[in-house]
């Protein structure tokens, strides 16, 4: 898997990502694998697994790595196009990080919030890419 972080910062896009199962899907696509091993994994029927990972590929969160022959069908499998992704401040609308120019009151409120953010979640990211762990945060 690369370490590319994939910044989601259209409405659309984040709307598809952050469904239940297709969080489960992204999970479990951190290894490639087709519809039908994911929906193995995941215990969840094959075309129900096969319509969210259409959605996410058309939304670019999966990628085709390779397509084989199974009996008389052509699997693709998929695999995650990014290690990370973060929703991007723009999706926030009025609690989004200040725009340039927008007051110095404002902008050092701001950096308060990065930094406790930075305090709290710092450690546990640190230690979840050492131990090739995950830290669920939204």
């Amino acid at each position: 898997m690369n370490d590319r972080i994939d910044v989601v910062d259209d409405l659309k896009r984040a709307e598809v990502l952050l469904h239940p199962l297709r969080l489960r899907v992204m999970d479990s696509a951190r290894d490639p694998a087709s519809a039908a091993e994911l929906a193995r994994r995941l215990d969840e029927t094959p075309q129900k697994v096969n319509y969210h990972v259409r959605r996410l590929a058309d939304h670019g969160f999966l990628e085709p790595v390779e397509e084989r022959r199974v009996g008389h069908v052509v699997e693709t499998v998929w695999r995650a196009t990014a290690s990370f992704y973060v929703l991007g401040s723009g999706l926030l609308g009025p609690l989004a990080p200040p725009a340039e120019g927008a007051g110095e009151g404002t902008a050092v409120r701001w950096l308060g919030i990065q930094a406790r953010a930075e305090a709290e979640l710092g450690p546990q990211l640190r230690r979840a890419t050492k131990s090739g762990g995950v830290v669920p945060a939204f």
